[in-house]
């Protein structure tokens, strides 16, 4: 049988004992009184908002970590833990938006409590960073959502590519003993319209990843060279196109012919948000995505990866276009000039090929969209055959 004895601390040594665990604690630990003035502020609280704490002690708290545009709130909620009616010793937990000493914001998760000492009443509240956290939450309802759009589009993509299959049959058959003109030119237009309905279902199938892949290893970054009269052609006159393609760990277990078509679909989209001419750089870097780093996608693995990116000087999209920017069909541009599925085919193809898309915008300061895709590392690439070319 396990025994175990425990010795409370005695009378004059808990007051110590508390007040080392506060000043040693990885989360951020402040109090205010009932006029909601800060009176304690621990060293992690200082390296989380950079504020020293004699520089806040005395303050507003609200005015010192509180945007303006939730004062409001969080003061009430305060105040409702201040009064003198809140006998129930229940405490708080808030996710709440907070500054930092610069100014910057970030998400913060807050357990408050009121506390009595010495016959006076304040409120503790510990405060944590949980700004990845909840990054990495939005990564994953964001690779959900498309996974069930993809789902819903392929089912339907795949009845319709039959459909097609069997007028594009039918116009074949009819064609060669039509005679008149202008019947003739009529069934042309219906076959031609009707391949276009087949482009856009096998896109559909692609973005459903219900096309199989015929993955090989390949050469990024020599791929990228050999592509470079291609993507400059795609993005036309006005726009000046450079390469930097200088990953380390360059080969990839990919189809050559999607990442082909992957930097062509962001080229173009660079091209089209610079209508007046501008700047694109495509680029390759290595990178290694460590265990349990809560910086990296939720959806990758850890291990070797290479960076591929198409960043543009365009106009930008703002964090709420730019959220929706790799769903199925949704496109900025005017009617009739996109069908919404440019992005959202590289983000399968990435998907499909065991890595991931990501980008950044901003109005006025342009587009970078990233393909994260698995490396194939130095000693497994000895021996292998490499394509060096993604045509």
């Amino acid at each position: 049988v396990f025994m175990s004895s425990f010795t409370p601390l005695p009378p004059d040594s808990q007051a110590e004992f508390w007040r080392e665990a506060v000043l040693s604690a990885r989360s951020g630990f402040v109090a205010c009184d009932m006029q909601e003035m800060i009176v304690a502020w621990n060293p992690a609280s200082e390296t989380i908002f950079g504020w020293q704490a004699d520089e806040v002690v005395g303050r507003s708290l609200a005015d010192t970590i509180l945007p303006g545009g939730i004062r409001g709130n969080t003061s009430h909620e305060l105040s409702g833990l201040l009064g003198s009616g809140n006998t129930a010793r229940s405490g708080l937990r808030r996710r709440v938006r907070v500054r930092r000493r610069d100014g910057s914001l970030f998400m913060a998760e807050a357990d408050l409590m009121p506390i009595d000492v010495d016959d006076g009443h304040f409120v503790s509240c510990f405060v944590r960073d949980i700004s990845e956290t909840v990054q990495a939450e939005q990564q994953l309802m964001q690779a959900q959502k498309l996974e069930s759009i993809g789902q819903l589009t392929g089912g339907l993509a795949h009845d319709f590519n039959n459909l097609l299959g069997i007028i594009i049959g039918s116009l074949d058959l009819v064609t060669p003993v039509i005679e008149d003109p202008q019947q003739q030119e009529l069934v042309a237009a219906s076959l031609a319209a009707a391949h276009r309905g087949a482009d856009i279902t096998r896109a559909l199938l692609s973005v459903a990843r219900r096309r199989a892949l015929k993955p090989q290893p390949v050469d990024v970054n020599a791929s990228i060279v050999d592509m470079l009269p291609l993507l400059r052609q795609s993005a036309g006159r006005k726009i000046s196109l450079e390469v930097s393609a200088n990953a380390l760990a360059s080969v990839c277990n990919i189809e050559a012919g999607g990442l082909n078509s992957a930097l062509v679909n962001l080229v173009i989209n660079a091209r089209d948000a610079m209508p007046n001419g501008g700047n694109i750089l495509v680029y390759a870097y290595s990178m290694e995505i460590l265990p349990e780093s809560l910086a990296a996608p939720l959806e990758l693995k850890p291990g070797p990866y290479l960076v591929v990116g198409v960043d543009d000087n365009g106009s930008g999209m703002s964090p709420e276009v730019a959220i929706h920017a790799f769903d199925p069909f949704f496109t900025t541009k005017p009617r009739g000039q996109g069908t919404g599925l440019g992005l959202a085919m590289v983000y399968s193809f990435a998907r499909q090929s065991g890595g991931t898309a990501r980008i950044e915008s901003a109005p006025g300061r342009g587009t970078s969209v990233q393909l994260l895709l698995p490396a194939i590392s130095a000693a497994s690439v000895d021996g292998i055959a490499v394509s060096c070319s993604a045509a």
